[in-house]
């Protein structure tokens, strides 16, 4: 962990004719670690080891758990934009109905049933063309970055779907197998080792949770700009239509 997150111990120790038990908390933002140790034994070196390596799975699940809660905000922000660019190409294609109708591009059923007249103008209609489409552009580069960021956190993760490395699951393997050589008392390890799987596999749903809704923006993205793309096609059938009928009526008015 970095600076801003030091670890703090705190020590209880219990005495009986046998030995000295001494409880270590190690306050931790993930969870804190409490640990027996034999203060009369001296740890050898592959505990020290594999305890360090048992606190850095700690560090690097946290970590994990801030980039999630991280990626998650921009990602809303681009699937609410979606979503208003959604309702609006539904406007679009609504006047859009009504103008082929009337030029004879195509029939629309949904205009049998349809009393009354209504007016479109041009002007705002195109201009709110061309504004989706603007606005939709400048998703992309919001889209481009996310997926970016995304390629490099999925690459992250071990080929085995582990978010972190799996040894950090096994290091402490030895350590049971050993347990007359060691400091720390292994019915605490084991404890506490199954409380901290447990806080992983909370980050684990929550860094999933992120990929899932990453890959649910991205499918919505794809499918609105293949979407907008054919609306855009009718917009330029439309405009060379009327196009040609202006420009029909402009040669025989000569």
């Amino acid at each position: 962990m970095d600076s801003a997150s030091p670890t703090k111990s705190y020590l209880y120790t219990t005495q009986n004719s046998f030995t000295m038990i001494k409880t270590i908390v190690k306050s931790h933002p993930l969870r804190d670690i409490i640990l027996d140790f034999d203060d009369a034994q001296t740890p050898p070196p592959f505990e020290q080891e594999a305890l360090a390596h048992y606190y850095k799975a700690h560090d690097l699940t946290y970590a994990l758990r801030l980039e999630a809660a991280e990626r998650i905000p921009p990602l809303r922000a681009v699937d609410a934009e979606l979503g208003d660019l959604l309702l609006r190409s539904l406007a679009i294609e609504q006047d859009l109905d009504f103008l082929e109708d009337a030029l004879g591009i195509a029939k629309s059923p949904d205009l049998d049933s349809f009393e009354g007249e209504l007016t479109i103008r041009l002007d705002d209609f195109y201009s709110m063309t061309l504004k989706h489409s603007a606005d939709l552009g400048a998703v992309y580069d919001a889209i481009s970055a996310l997926t970016e960021r995304y390629n490099a956190d999925i690459e992250k993760i071990d080929d085995e779907d582990g978010l972190i490395d799996p040894m950090y699951f096994g290091v402490l393997s030895d350590l049971y197998q050993r347990y007359e050589e060691l400091s720390v008392h292994t019915v605490s390890l084991d404890d506490d080792h199954q409380n901290f799987l447990g806080a992983y596999a909370e980050v684990e749903k929550e860094y999933f949770a992120y990929t899932d809704f990453a890959n649910l923006v991205f499918e919505k993205y794809a499918q609105l700009v293949a979407a907008s793309d054919k609306l855009y096609r009718r917009v330029e059938q439309v405009e060379a239509k009327l196009k040609e009928k202006f420009d029909g009526h402009s040669g025989e008015a000569d």
